[in-house]
This record gives structure tokens, sequence and C-alpha cells, in this order.
């Protein structure tokens, strides 16, 4: 079942916040070779994991965290606004203002059972 957990219900889902956090690190660090200064101690979070973060995890009792993402507001730090500020649109697309409640970015996406291919390696 995929729970959405948000500032108000974070209380009740640590095992899978957790879980998820563990996962992240070995998709995003050990998998992906991505240098990600914060993340330590088998654990990935970032200074985007904050109170504005929506995070969608798909889990049961048994395996808490099979997959996840995060919702980023654009009204706060996000990736897109703060690690990627030079990426221009498309040539003949105007640029727009995506700041708003309405619009959130999806990263960090990760699955539990994650492999590397030897091509990614």
């Amino acid at each position: 079942m995929v729970a959405v957990i948000n500032t108000v219900n974070r209380h009740r889902h640590a095992a899978a916040l957790t879980a998820m956090h563990r996962d992240r690190y070995r998709v995003f660090v050990e998998g992906l070779k991505w240098p990600l200064p914060m993340a330590h101690d088998g654990i990935e979070r970032d200074q985007f994991d904050t109170d504005t973060a929506v995070y969608l995890i798909d889990g049961d009792a048994t395996q808490p965290h099979r997959g996840s993402l995060r919702l980023l507001p654009t009204t706060s730090a996000h990736l897109m606004a703060h690690a990627f500020v030079d990426l221009d649109p498309a040539p003949g697309i105007p640029a727009m203002n995506l700041q708003t409640l309405s619009i959130r970015e999806d990263d960090r996406c990760a699955r539990a059972d994650f492999q590397t291919s030897r091509s990614l390696r």
C-alpha cells in the first residue's frame, strides 16, 4: 500500500522513512556512486529532506519500503531551483515561473530491489 507521508503524519511512519533513507543510500551512494556529501552511516538525506517534503512510500508491515519518491513544493528549496540553476527552457519555449503551491518537484525515486547494471558501474 502506498502511504502519503507529510509533516502531520510522519511520526506514524518511522520504520518506512528509515528504510527509505537506507535504500536511498544503497541506490544513490553505493549503486550509482553519486558523491552526496550529506550521506553517511548508511543513510541518504539531503538539504531538501525538510518538513515541506512529502514522501510517497510503497510498503507494508513485512517490508516497510519497496519504493518511494519525494515531492518538494516549488515555493521552497528544491533541486531544479538550486542544483540546476543553469538549465534553460528548450528553444522556442518561454521561461515560466513554476513557483506555486500547486506544483511539486518529484525526485529521489528509489526502489528497494534496485540493482546496478554493469553499464552503470
